[in-house]
C-alpha cells in the first residue's frame, strides 16, 4: 500500500489535482444486479418486504488512477440498521446496478483492503467510486533551451511534471488533461526565476520532446486575504494557475504571518500564463487539524481580498468505541458532507488498510459496516473527520455523485469551475 502521506483511495489525485474523466456510458442494462437479496456466500438479512427500495447505479475505477474500469473490486449494498443485504462484483465495464433500503448505503472495496462507503443513497442515484484518469504515469523526456547560469530546471503545465539539474527533464504526464495542451518550463539562477512557456505540446509516451523559445522573467502577484480567524497565528498560502480548467503552475508561501485577521501573499509567477487561479489559505497545526479554503477566480485579477471567514462548523470532541465513532459540532454553517476517515498503519507509516465514509451534512456518528473477509477491518482507528462545503454544489445529493472519486475533497474536478468556494474543516 502507499504511504499515510498519500491519504486513502486518492492514489494519483494529488499529483494532477484530481483531473476527473468523465465516465463512459456503461451498459447498466448489462451489469451485475442486486436486488437486495443474499448473494455468494456471505451472510445477509434481506431487508422487510414492506421498505422502500432504492435503484443505485455504481461504477467502480481502478486504484491505478487510470480511470479504468475494475471489475475485481466488491461492492456491497448494506440497510440503513447496518446489516449486509447483497453483494456482487461489477461487470467488465466496471458497473453494478443494485437495490437496497432507502437510506442504506453503499461499499466499494478494492484489493489492499481499501474501501470506500457512501452513506444514505437515495433511488436512482449514479454513484463514481475510485479515482479518474489522473496518474502521471506516461514517461517523456524534455529537452529545455539551456540558459546560462541556471542551477536546475522543471517543466509543468496540465497532467505534466518533471524537475532535473540540467536541460534535458524526465517528466511524467497524464491523460487526463488531453492530448495537446501548453508546457510551462522554470529555471532558477542566481538572479531569480525564469520561465518559458509553449503553448502547445502533445507529449507522447517514450517520445523525446524537444521545447523551444526564449526564458523571460517573472513576475509577483500580490493576493490579500482577510477573515483570518484571530487564533490562527500563521498561514500556509497558494496560489495555483489553471490551464482549462486544470492546475497548471503553484506557488505556495510556508509560515506566512497573520495580523489583524489578515494575512498577505507575494506569489512568484509567469508572466501572460493561465487564465484562471486557485487562491488557497491553510490554517492549523497539522495536516488533519486545520482550516482550509480554495477560492477559484475566473481571472488571474486579484484585486479583491479573498474572505476566508469560516463559513461551517469546527469538529469537537470526536470519540471511537469499536466500529462506531461520534463527533459533535460547534459553530454556524451547514456543509455539504462529512467524511470520515479510518486507517491502520505499519511502524513505517505505510497504510495497511483504509476506509472512507462519506455522510450527510447533519450526521454525527458512523458505524462501519461488519464486512466478510479481507474487508472485516470495522475495528479500524480513526484518523480524521472533516466537513466539506463547495458553492459548485447545492446539497449532499449532488456530492455524492462524484465523491467516491475524491472529488471535492481531496482535488478539484477537471475541469474546475471558474468562479467557486471549497472550504474544509478537518480534525
Amino acid at each position: 500500500m502507499s504511504s499515510r502521506a498519500c491519504v486513502l483511495v486518492c492514489l494519483g489525485l494529488a499529483a494532477c489535482d484530481s483531473p476527473n474523466s468523465p465516465i463512459a456510458d456503461a451498459g447498466a442494462g448489462d451489469a451485475p444486479r442486486v436486488d437486495a437479496a443474499a448473494l455468494d456466500d456471505a451472510p445477509v438479512d434481506a431487508p422487510s418486504s414492506d421498505a422502500a427500495l432504492a435503484t443505485v447505479t455504481v461504477h467502480v475505477r481502478s486504484q491505478a488512477g487510470d480511470g479504468a474500469p475494475d471489475p475485481t473490486a466488491t461492492v456491497f449494498f448494506v440497510a440503513p440498521d447496518g446489516s449486509l443485504t447483497g453483494q456482487a462484483q461489477p461487470d467488465a465495464s466496471g458497473v453494478v446496478v443494485g437495490a437496497v433500503e432507502v437510506g442504506g448505503s453503499v461499499t466499494v472495496g478494492w484489493d489492499g483492503v481499501v474501501l470506500v462507503t457512501m452513506l444514505a443513497v437515495e433511488d436512482g442515484d449514479d454513484l463514481v467510486f475510485g479515482p479518474g484518469d489522473v496518474a502521471l504515469d506516461q514517461p517523456v523526456a524534455v529537452t529545455l533551451p539551456a540558459l546560462s547560469g541556471a542551477s536546475s530546471y522543471a517543466v509543468g503545465g496540465p497532467c505534466l511534471r518533471g524537475t532535473a539539474g540540467v536541460p534535458t527533464v524526465a517528466a511524467t504526464f497524464g491523460r487526463g488533461c488531453g492530448l495537446t495542451h501548453s508546457l510551462l518550463a522554470t529555471s532558477r539562477t542566481a538572479a531569480g526565476l525564469a520561465y518559458l512557456i509553449a503553448p502547445a505540446v502533445t507529449p507522447t509516451a517514450g517520445v523525446p520532446l524537444a521545447v523551444t523559445g526564449a526564458w523571460v522573467a517573472g513576475t509577483t502577484a500580490t493576493v490579500d486575504f482577510v477573515g483570518v480567524p484571530p487564533n490562527a497565528g500563521r498561514a500556509t498560502l497558494r496560489r495555483r494557475l489553471l490551464v482549462g480548467g486544470a492546475p497548471a503552475h503553484q506557488a505556495t508561501l510556508l509560515n506566512v504571518a497573520v495580523a489583524g485577521g489578515a494575512a498577505q501573499g507575494a506569489f512568484p509567477a509567469p508572466a501572460g500564463y493561465g487564465d484562471t487561479a486557485a487562491l488557497e489559505v491553510t490554517l492549523g497545526t497539522s495536516v488533519f487539524d486545520r482550516d482550509q479554503l480554495i477560492a477559484l477566480r475566473p481571472t488571474l485579477t486579484e484585486a479583491a481580498p479573498v474572505d476566508v471567514t469560516p463559513t461551517l462548523p469546527e469538529v469537537t470532541t470526536p470519540s471511537q468505541a469499536g466500529a462506531t465513532v461520534t463527533w459533535t459540532t460547534d459553530g454556524a454553517g451547514t456543509p455539504d458532507a462529512v467524511v470520515v476517515d479510518f486507517q491502520e498503519v505499519d511502524a513505517l507509516e505505510n497504510v495497511v488498510a483504509a476506509w472512507r465514509v462519506i455522510a450527510p451534512p447533519d450526521t454525527t456518528a458512523v458505524t462501519l459496516p461488519t464486512l466478510p473477509a479481507p474487508f472485516d477491518v470495522a475495528g479500524l482507528p480513526l484518523d480524521h473527520l472533516a466537513v466539506i462545503d463547495t458553492s459548485a454544489i447545492a446539497s449532499y445529493a449532488g456530492f455524492r455523485a462524484q465523491a467516491g472519486a475524491g472529488v471535492w475533497i481531496d482535488a478539484l474536478p477537471l475541469p474546475a469551475p471558474p468562479d467557486a468556494r471549497w472550504f474544509t474543516r478537518s480534525r
